[in-house]
């Protein structure tokens, strides 16, 4: 046991001074150069090769045991010292000495009676196709070691790029391939290809197609599956044609039992798993099939298909879902103007292009209104903006639409308005929408006033809507009439009046003063492009009757009566000489009464033998009293008649009317204030008393008992 543990004691102690002497830092490695780079013996590179060209300055090398690339040749700088060098492709070239040739162990050489650069091959004998490395003569007539040389030619002809490619011989017969060799007597570079010929039965590839004894001809025996085809070369000689043997015939598209029908007692012309030809299906895609005379036809397609191409082979190859040429069904195509179509679940879908809008929901016209939406609120304004795009200058779906075709009854909506002012503000508040549209009237017809806006906010009311179409014009003219005010605005915000015609009524007993509209108590109330047109003012209250003039004065005494008679004989005895009496002045006008207006004259004395009636008497220049009326016979006898007065005058004219207001009126902190008209004039005075009385005509008896005429006094 101690023998055995001996050795291991040694051991462990050799192992300790090892450990010790490991301590110690290895020296330092010198860096070693790269290959290019200048060097003075071989440890310095990493190449392990320190050398250069003869009066050149020795450089790293690669040394030819590493391997030279494609671009270098292995070349012996120093004897027995072989590193890589470019290539300086010098093989073959003239020269007349060594020195001429590229490295010092490349030597000038004699070939074929020229004088040319060989290579040294002496590491390993490789040397470039068409060359060999051997040993040559050189232009001092010495034997040279291990140069490139060439193998069967001259250098001229190795010098040519072609050489030892690949080459064609071609002509009818066909195509020959071979490579290019240098030709020795000519010095030229040849094709070493075979003419080509036309392929005979020899057993060769005669045509240099790469089959032998092909094309030539063939013998055939048999019918159906039985037909054999055989070449009449096999080998190099005619081989003979033995037809099959029948078998039992089935459907698969063979003459099985070789009788010269194909597939006989099968259905090929109706049965869809054997149509035209046995084993042949009819799979159509998309579709149930059919066979018709041998042909795969299409007996339906399937739901979502359809053939739209009108076309067996191809099934029903158009999906109807989704394609916007087919949607739904063959030839329906989504084809909208101003917009991109799609079809989808078979229904077309469209996207209307920027600027466009499909108003009127119908595909047949497109997107036919042009239009680009601003936001979703759309007020009524003086630009008439359709800033929504709903089609109406105002928001479609927030409005009551009245129109005089309309009616009450209906709902309000484009397609069905009310008739009448009331009943659209009736619906406003009731559905709790925001505008009213009026469309227009033109000026012979009218909405009746009043429009009434009481108590509400929010509210818009605009006129001149077209009654079709409801396109909006300022120029469309929306009248209403009637009403005092014809537009009432009472206790109501934020309101909007637009583009009306307003013709107010005339004033009212209870109402004298007439107004186009008012606005009461409001605030935030917007009129815009509105004609307010008042009617005129109640009649004023009529004058008091004029007080009645008073009685005329008496009028005036005729004059006294005389006789004008001069015969008979007597009567001269009383002739006054005198012509017929005046008759009585007019009365003087009473007091109040116009001095111009006197009462009219007496009645006019007569002239009788017993006293006639007076004549009745004449108005008084511009007098309008009653004329005077004669005394009645008998009442005036003798000299004297008693007066008779005029009768009385009439009653005085009515006064004139009074004018109408001259100003608008004011407006202040208890509200509008009307202007008054004038008031009316006074009536003209009673007229003047009647005129005086006329004298009774007389008589008298003269002597010798005559009469004697004479005038009444």
């Amino acid at each position: 046991m101690m023998t055995s543990r001996t050795p291991w004691l040694l051991l462990v102690a050799v192992v300790l001074a090892s450990s010790c002497e490991c301590q110690k830092p290895p020296p330092a490695k010198p860096t070693l150069k790269h290959e290019g780079e200048a060097c003075a013996i071989d440890d310095e590179c990493d190449t392990g090769l320190c050398d250069g060209l003869p009066g050149a300055q020795a450089l790293c090398v690669r040394r030819c045991s590493v391997g030279c690339t494609e671009t270098e040749v292995c070349t012996q700088l120093t004897p027995n010292r072989f590193a890589c060098q470019p290539d300086q492709r010098k093989l073959c070239q003239p020269c007349q000495v060594d020195s001429d040739c590229p490295y010092p162990s490349d030597k000038c050489l004699v070939v074929n009676g020229e004088n040319v650069c060989g290579r040294d091959c002496a590491f390993d004998q490789n040397c470039p196709n068409g060359y060999h490395c051997v040993n040559g003569r050189g232009t001092d007539q010495q034997t040279k070691l291990q140069q490139c040389t060439p193998i069967n030619a001259s250098c001229s002809c190795l010098a040519r790029g072609d050489f030892l490619q690949a080459c064609t011989v071609s002509n009818d017969a066909g195509t020959c391939r071979g490579i290019k060799q240098c030709d020795l007597v000519s010095n030229t570079v040849v094709c070493d290809a075979k003419a080509p010929a036309a392929e005979s039965c020899n057993g060769q590839d005669d045509d240099c197609d790469g089959f032998i004894d092909d094309g030539l001809p063939q013998a055939s025996c048999g019918v159906g599956a039985c037909t054999r085809n055989v070449s009449t070369c096999t080998d190099g000689g005619v081989a003979a044609c033995v037809p099959g043997t029948p078998v039992t015939e089935t459907c698969n598209g063979v003459d099985d039992d070789c009788d010269g029908t194909v597939d006989n007692g099968f259905d090929t012309q109706s049965d869809v798993n054997n149509c035209g030809a046995c084993v042949k299906v009819c799979a159509l895609q998309h579709a149930t099939p059919r066979c018709d005379v041998g042909k795969c036809k299409i007996a339906s397609c399937d739901p979502g298909y359809g053939d739209c191409n009108h076309s067996d082979p191809d099934g029903c190859e158009t999906d109807v879902r989704v394609d916007p040429l087919n949607c739904g069904s063959c030839g329906n195509a989504c084809v909208q103007a101003n917009a991109t179509a799609t079809c989808v679940s078979s229904q077309c879908h469209f996207v209307c292009a920027a600027g466009w809008v499909d108003l009127d929901q119908d595909p047949s016209n497109g997107c036919e209104y042009q239009c680009t939406p601003t936001g979703p609120t759309d007020v009524p304004d003086l630009n008439v903006t359709d800033a929504n795009c709903d089609g109406i200058d105002g928001e479609l779906m927030n409005g009551i639409f009245v129109s005089l075709a309309g009616n009450d009854a209906n709902p309000g909506t484009k397609a069905q308005p009310v008739k009448t002012l009331a009943a659209a503000v009736t619906k406003l508040v009731t559905t709790g929408k925001r505008d009213i549209y009026v469309a227009s009237t033109g000026t012979t017809a009218s909405y009746a006033g009043p429009l009434e806006l009481l108590g509400m906010s929010g509210v818009n009311v605009a006129g001149g809507y077209d009654p079709v179409t409801w396109k909006r014009s300022l120029a469309n003219v929306t009248l209403v009439q009637g009403g005092t005010p014809g537009l009432k605005i009472e206790g109501t915000s934020n309101a909007l009046v637009q583009s009306f015609r307003f013709e107010g009524g005339p004033g009212t007993a209870t109402e004298a003063t007439a107004y186009g509209g008012w606005v009461k108590e409001s605030q935030g109330v917007k009129l815009e492009s509105l004609n307010l047109i008042a009617g005129n003012g109640a009649d004023g209250a009529a004058g008091a009757t004029g007080t009645a003039g008073a009685v005329g004065q008496p009028g005036g005494a005729g004059g006294t009566g005389c006789v004008p008679d001069t015969t008979p004989i007597g009567c001269f005895l009383y002739n006054q000489g005198c012509g017929a009496p005046a008759a009585g002045g007019g009365g003087a006008a009473g007091s109040c009464g116009n001095p111009q207006y006197s009462g009219g004259a007496g009645g006019a004395p007569t002239v009788g033998d017993t006293g006639g009636t007076g004549s009745s008497g004449f108005a008084a220049p511009n007098g309008t009293g009653g004329a005077g009326t004669g005394v009645p016979a008998g009442k005036g006898a003798g000299p004297l008649g008693a007066p008779y007065a005029g009768g009385d005058g009439v009653p005085g004219s009515l006064g004139t009317n009074g004018t109408g207001a001259t100003s608008l009126g004011s407006l202040g902190a208890s509200g509008f204030v009307a202007s008054s008209g004038t008031g009316g004039t006074s009536g003209t005075p009673g007229k003047g008393g009647g005129g005086g009385g006329g004298g009774a005509g007389g008589h008298s008896t003269g002597p010798f008992l005559t009469t004697c005429h004479a005038w009444g006094s």
